[in-house]
């Protein structure tokens, strides 16, 4: 397990921006978030992330939760942005091991 480092936390329910501790888990395969403002600890499973490609920082990797289906629409409104850089290298590696690259998914679709 990696140390904590901070992120933002966007609920999705409300405008609130929740400062959180964000610690990932590899074994369980999952981070987990925890803050002041959450009831408790939330646990993001690594193979539901994916990451948001619409954000306009580069210094920042923004993540959503979906849920199991044939699309890659999200399913869950709650939002997690990191900017520690070696927390993002580290998710960005896992990530790419555990899906398949959009462009090679629709590639193998279009034969």
């Amino acid at each position: 397990m990696q140390d904590a480092v901070g992120g933002t936390y966007f609920d999705g329910r409300s405008a609130g921006r929740h400062p959180v501790d964000v610690v990932l888990d590899e074994a369980a395969g999952e981070l987990v978030l925890t803050g002041a403002s959450l009831d408790a600890p939330q646990r993001w499973p690594l193979a539901r992330l994916r990451a948001q490609g619409d954000h306009a920082r580069r210094d920042a990797l923004t993540l959503a939760l979906h849920a199991p289906s044939n699309d890659e629409s999200p399913r869950d409104t709650a939002r997690l942005t990191l900017a520690d850089s070696g927390m993002i290298s580290r998710i960005r590696a896992l990530l790419s091991l555990i899906h398949i690259s959009e462009p090679t998914r629709l590639g193998m679709i279009s034969y």
